[in-house]
């Protein structure tokens, strides 16, 4: 017999949310199994349309699934305060310009005189046990201790998000009155003919419950939000938000860029929480980090530089935050130096950011309007990239708060800030406001005694902040504050990337020069990981102005290709330059037949190196198909499963081609 049940332990459900095995009426010390999926409660703002029949696309519970690959899933359903009847599961999805299509629907009948919950413990589909969903499918027969599942091969010829409905029905096979239902053991497990794949499960409204109102949900219940870069298109940050202890009757998990509602005001208005319920759903929360070959790591922001310059009026400053990255800008200025925000004490300026310089602009005054009085102060000035907000909706109690931390790009599982706004909330606890932000460690934003029954409670944070800090300032009342800027060995006035056929010219230009050594240049396929791959002699110290070259003959990529400067000073402290951006691509193919009937094929007069993605794009820009060359002068691509009388692009290692069909 075969035994594989270690190597399919990446099975996507309850075993990464709720992993606990030991009888779920057992006292329960080791917190690892609370936390059930829910549909259909009384509330239905907790739950909204998810898992149900013809549910909004963003209250869905989907699963990416590409070409060849084979999904399985199964569920166990709680005996849980209501009767039920059968469970009809349905896989569903949308093909591009098509309608909804069911590609698999199966009953699950409950066990005779049991209409509580159970379901036959024998049907395919049905998870018996927290062992059997650690295990996993047993796709093949083979697998020691797994579930029989569900399944389905994606033979749609392109991939697809495919969504599970959970339908009661009757003996007719009728869909009944919906009623609350609960599942505390569930599975969705992707594999391809290389073994599984993770981080495919997600929603961007997850329905959960404790199952009762003093519960809390297990140590080990996270997700992770999906938040797209606005500089670097198609690339992401990952978080992880540790939900652990929350005490949810019933709560609705989402993210967004927002906040909580963005009907009217400004952004400090949309991420107040308050009472209710909102449409809060936007950004995709994951079970397990996001698969990245399907959800590529984005470029980590470098830290902020601040200057200060004088008003006209010589009082306060206005501050010049320089940034790499597009975003968010904050200047904390701490009036009393106690790294605590206190509005009738210090002065909180925000606002978005582009690349390169951005004024702040201060009075001199705290942002209730006093005058700061002459001292010590401290200014904390962040930059942040995509942000990202957490509302919570009716979760009743959250003694031991969220922990939000990052996992893509960074260290993975650095701490994060965290950041609130519940000054429109009463009873709730001080500090209302944290707008300067806290290391979520210990857990951030509690709440207790269930003051957050029937309200939405948001704490934000951001893609990835980048802080400096400067310290013990001293400050005179009604004077201009003046920081002199850092001064950095070399002043970099310019750095540029250009694809020139199979290779890169790098230039860049500098104002002035103190102790410089040389210029090493470093590129990276990834944005993460660089390598040397020349150097340049620098000046060593100079005021006036000079240009650098160098030329990287690289003739066997293409796609992104990313560069930075490590320039070293004469005792070899090294200072790194922004990341620039190049794309190479293969020469120009030629494009054949158009228009095409079962296949396209694109011929180059340079051999494409293996690995190379494609894309195919309908009118629409909607992805129809994608896939990775094998190499060589000549690709073919199948578009025999696509419809007719329709113009396409496909876009091969940085250049589009229309055709027809």
């Amino acid at each position: 017999m075969l035994h594989t049940a270690a190597y399919e332990a990446k099975a996507e459900g309850s075993k990464n949310l709720t992993p606990g095995t030991a009888p779920r009426t057992a006292a329960n010390t080791a917190n690892d199994y609370v936390g059930y999926l829910q549909q259909n409660d009384t509330n239905q703002d907790n739950t909204r349309g998810f898992l149900n029949a013809g549910s909004p696309a963003d209250e869905r519970l989907y699963v990416h699934v590409e070409p060849g690959e084979t999904v399985y899933y199964g569920v166990h359903r709680m005996d849980y305060t209501q009767n039920h009847t059968s469970l009809r599961i349905q896989l569903l999805y949308q093909p591009s310009g098509g309608a909804i299509t069911v590609v698999n629907s199966n009953r699950l009948d409950p066990i005779p005189g049991t209409p509580r919950g159970s379901l036959l413990a024998a049907a395919p589909g049905v998870i018996n046990t927290p062992q059997e969903a650690s295990v996993g499918p047993d796709y093949n027969g083979s697998i020691t201790g797994g579930y029989k599942p569900l399944s389905y091969t994606n033979s749609t010829g392109s991939a697809q998000e495919f969504w599970l409905e959970f339908v009661e029905v009757n003996t007719s096979d009728a869909p009944t009155t919906k009623v609350r239902a609960a599942y505390d053991i569930w599975d969705v497990t992707v594999r391809a003919s290389t073994g599984e794949k993770t981080g495919r499960l997600y929603s961007q409204s997850w329905g959960f419950t404790a199952g009762a109102g003093d519960a809390r949900l297990a140590n080990s219940f996270s997700l992770y939000p999906l938040i797209p870069n606005p500089n670097y298109k198609g690339t992401y940050f990952i978080k992880r938000v540790d939900y652990a202890g929350m005490q949810p009757w019933g709560v609705l998990l989402t993210a967004n860029s927002y906040g909580v509602d963005n009907t009217s005001g400004t952004y400090k208005d949309w991420r107040k929480s308050r009472s209710g319920s909102f449409r809060t759903a936007e950004y995709k929360l994951f079970v397990n980090d996001p698969d990245p070959a399907i959800y590529p790591t984005t470029i980590r922001p470098g830290a902020p530089t601040i200057s200060t310059s004088c008003r006209p009026d010589n009082k306060g400053a206005i501050f010049t935050l320089r940034v790499d990255q597009a975003g968010f800008g904050t200047i904390f200025i701490d009036g009393n130096n106690n790294k605590t925000y206190e509005a009738t004490t210090d002065r909180l300026l925000e606002g978005l950011t582009q690349i390169g310089n951005n004024t702040f602009d201060w009075d001199g005054s705290s942002d209730t309007g006093a005058a700061m009085p002459s001292g010590n102060i401290s200014i904390t000035y962040s930059s942040g990239v995509g942000p990202v907000n957490f509302p919570i909706y009716d979760a009743e109690s959250n003694t031991n708060g969220i922990i939000i931390r990052e996992v893509r790009p960074g260290n993975t599982g650095n701490v994060d800030y965290a950041f609130w706004d519940d000054a429109l909330l009463t009873n709730f606890p001080a500090p209302q406001q944290n707008p300067y932000g806290i290391n979520s460690a210990a857990g951030a934003h509690k709440w207790a005694n269930d003051i957050g029954d029937n309200r939405t409670v948001n704490t934000y944070a951001v893609g990835l902040i980048a802080r400096n800090q400067s310290n013990n300032i001293t400050y005179n009342n009604g004077s201009c504050l003046v920081i002199a800027p850092i001064v950095l060995p070399v002043e970099l006035t310019s750095f540029t990337a250009t694809a020139q056929k199979q290779q890169v010219a790098l230039r860049w230009g500098t104002a002035s020069e103190k102790n410089s050594a040389q210029f090493v240049v470093e590129r990276s396929l990834d944005g993460r990981l660089f390598e040397a791959v020349g150097q340049v002699a620098a000046q060593g110290n100079t005021t006036s102005a000079h240009s650098y070259s160098f030329l990287d003959p690289i003739s066997d990529q293409v796609g992104s290709v990313y560069y930075r400067l490590r320039q070293l000073d004469l005792d070899q402290t090294a200072h790194f330059s922004p990341v620039v951006a190049v794309q190479l691509s293969a020469t120009a193919g030629t494009l054949y037949p158009n228009p095409a009937t079962s296949e396209v094929a694109l011929r180059f007069a340079v051999p494409l190196p293996s690995g190379v993605e494609y894309v195919l794009l309908n009118a629409a820009g909607q992805v129809v198909q994608r896939g990775q060359a094998a190499g060589g002068t000549e690709l073919r691509i199948s578009v025999a499963g696509l419809p007719g009388n329709s113009l396409y692009l496909l876009r091969v290692a940085n250049h589009t081609y229309r055709f027809s069909k």
